[in-house]
């Protein structure tokens, strides 16, 4: 055939030019391979069934001659329908691309509100924190204004006798206990502050056990890795360290450092 005639044909049954001589002879072949069988039973029964085959043909219908397999059919009906079939998948695509949109979307809101929560728990936390630390240190200032300073005061304590500051604040120590009953983080803020006084007095022993009770406060109320507990084990291993156990210190400290830069931060002292 020349090359226009072949080129309308091939436009007509919706193929390219160049593939419409194989796609002829396939089915074609198949016909006339069936309508010159050998055996009868191969055979089109009549030349009816023969023309109906050629009509299917022209239809893009599947064909008896070929066969027979839902791969090929399903070839059949698309070229029967290349339109609706383009259109319902290109609908298809645009479907799914829309739905795999609005998961991308939906999950990208889901992070953004968690994340939002999570900054918000961050905040109550550290505005609660920062109401307990403020309710504490007020209560460490009163303590120490009326205890230790009152102790050591003539005229506030109401005797004659002239306490030195390290009596006065053992003498602070032995109440802490019983005033701050009801409110075991502002007993181990206090027992932090007294700790820290005795340590400079050289009182290493007395400094220590009011930082294991702080730490042991810290723990129940807060839990071990809390910064207020990880500061008081930190300043209960110095003032071991100091005690003369320092072998024994340093091992705790090197276990405790990691913990501390977890919570705290790397660049805390």
């Amino acid at each position: 055939l020349p090359a226009d005639q072949l080129a309308t044909i091939a436009e007509r049954r919706g193929l390219q030019a160049h593939t419409l001589p194989a796609a002829l002879r396939g089915e074609l072949t198949a016909i006339l391979r069936k309508a010159t069988a050998t055996h009868r039973a191969d055979r089109y029964d009549s030349a009816e069934a023969l023309a109906a085959d050629l009509g299917r043909y022209l239809r893009h219908e599947p064909l008896i001659a070929m066969p027979d397999s839902a791969w090929y059919r399903l070839v059949k009906f698309v070229r029967r329908r290349r339109l609706p079939v383009v259109m319902g998948t290109a609908l298809l695509l645009a479907l799914c691309a829309g739905l795999i949109g609005t998961l991308i979307a939906l999950d990208r809101a889901r992070i953004a509100q968690a994340e939002t929560e999570a900054a918000l728990t961050r905040a109550r936390s550290a505005e609660a924190a920062a109401k307990r630390e403020a309710r504490v240190a007020a209560a460490v200032s009163t303590f120490l204004t009326e205890d230790l300073v009152g102790g050591v005061n003539v005229s506030i304590r109401g005797d004659a006798r002239q306490l030195t500051l390290l009596e006065a604040i053992r003498g602070a120590a032995d109440t802490i206990g019983e005033r701050f009953a009801d409110d075991p983080l502002t007993e181990a803020g206090v027992r932090m502050a007294l700790g820290e006084s005795l340590e400079n007095l050289a009182e290493r022993d007395a400094a220590q056990q009011n930082f294991d009770r702080a730490l042991a406060l810290y723990r129940d109320t807060l839990g071990s890795d809390s910064p207020e507990a990880l500061k008081a084990e930190a300043a209960a291993i110095n003032s071991r360290s100091h005690r003369g156990e320092r072998i024994e210190a340093q091992a705790q400290m090197r276990a405790l450092i990691p913990r501390m830069e977890a919570a705290l931060g790397p660049e805390h002292p």
